[in-house]
């Protein structure tokens, strides 16, 4: 996004939210505050799409334009919806909405007006977020913004100050901002969450990492990584559906439900779903907390310090690899053959890759094979070298 300006793809989204709000029909949800988010040009087209021939030629040209943009924002804005309610009906008293954009949720579902809501966003478009909800005379004694200028320990400090607890439960929505952060953003932010008390829940989108190094296996993926770059806010960062599970076990959550647009428009939007086609890079999931507690609930994060959300935006793209990492893998090791073997490295200590980390990950494998083998963690070590070809450096 552009310095002290709201973001572009956030009201880009509410736009789409808007133009469902309004159709004729079997609607997937109601929004009535997206087009109050909207530049009045905006507002203008979609006032005007509720005629039957313009609303008709509109939704053609977007999906079109962008295949399959707008039918898996706005089934993935109910699919999400669903796993809110379900999640706060498990008696969380809390939600956190990272990156929360031009997000409504806090108003429009009921389930959310008793729950305290904490919405953390940069400040630019936080400010512009109140200004028109102010507009409107709409205030909601229940949420609370907390404008932060996504540096990695200002997240918490803000969140305190702002009555959240990190003691308690919570449910943390994080729609549409994975994309656009990086590896190391991403990697602290969930590792942060990790660390939250039993029985929290995390809702969060991501992007096929494939989209990023191999855009014409999706159709339309050109279009969209041009029309997003051309807004000054590239897409940056992706997971591999297949490796997503393990990905967040390290992080001390436990994968519950990971659906791709093709899935949740199929789920909401019957037999016309099989004739959309585009944004099937484009994913949803659902996650919880697992792990060993501390007497007071909270995770267990032994092998890594705990950093809070670091949601900066990439300056410049990374070089990309696998598990969505932003920059060449170091080993520190003698040598390669050392590393494998692990002849001449102390016993009780393993040296990682630089896995989106400030430092290389030390892990203490105490946690032997089953099969009286080589300690997991030598083999995960062992395996990641493999797979990254990654240059060594002295230690």
């Amino acid at each position: 996004m552009q310095t002290g300006q709201p973001s572009t793809t956030a009201e880009i989204v509410a736009f789409f939210r808007a133009l469902e709000t309004i159709r004729p029909g079997d609607r997937l949800f109601e929004d009535p505050f997206a087009a109050h988010f909207l530049r009045p040009w905006l507002r203008i087209i979609v006032r005007g799409s509720v005629l039957p021939l313009i609303g008709a030629l509109l939704l053609r040209w977007i999906d079109r334009r962008w295949p399959g943009a707008r039918t898996s924002a706005i089934a993935r804005t109910r699919l999400i919806d669903d796993w809110v309610n379900e999640s706060v009906a498990g008696d969380p008293q809390q939600v956190l909405i990272l990156g929360a954009g031009f997000d409504s949720r806090a108003w429009r579902l009921p389930a959310l007006r008793k729950v305290a809501v904490f919405e953390i966003d940069h400040p630019a478009t936080a400010a512009e977020k109140r200004r028109r909800l102010a507009a409107l005379g709409i205030e909601r004694a229940n949420v609370r913004f907390v404008p932060v200028g996504f540096g990695r320990d200002a997240a918490p400090q803000a969140l305190a100050r702002s009555g959240f607890d990190p003691t308690k439960p919570v449910v943390v929505i994080w729609e549409g901002v994975t994309n656009y952060l990086s590896g190391e953003a991403v990697d602290a932010t969930l590792r942060w969450i990790g660390s939250l008390a039993t029985g929290t829940r995390l809702i969060f989108t991501y992007v096929h990492e494939g989209v990023l190094t191999d855009p014409s296996a999706f159709e339309g993926a050109a279009q969209i990584l041009v029309a997003v770059s051309s807004t000054g806010e590239p897409w940056t960062f992706g997971l591999r559906p297949e490796a997503l599970a393990r990905y967040l076990e390290a992080r001390g959550l436990k994968l519950l439900a990971d659906l791709g647009a093709k899935d949740y428009r199929a789920r909401y939007m019957g037999e016309p779903a099989k004739r959309m086609r585009g944004y099937e890079f484009y994913r949803v999931a659902l996650a919880e907390l697992l792990g060993p507690r501390n007497p007071d609930g909270r995770s267990v994060q032994a092998e890594h310090p705990v950093d809070g959300p670091d949601l900066r935006r990439p300056q410049q793209p990374g070089v990309r690899h696998r598990h969505g990492v932003q920059r060449p893998l170091q080993v520190l090791a003698p040598k390669r053959e050392e590393f494998l073997q692990h002849r001449k490295l102390r016993p009780d200590v393993v040296l990682l890759p630089n896995i989106g980390l400030q430092q290389p990950r030390v892990i203490r494998p105490a946690v032997e094979d089953p099969g009286g083998g080589e300690p997991i963690a030598l083999k995960l070590a062992a395996k990641i070298l493999r797979d990254h070809r990654c240059p060594l450096r002295p230690r």
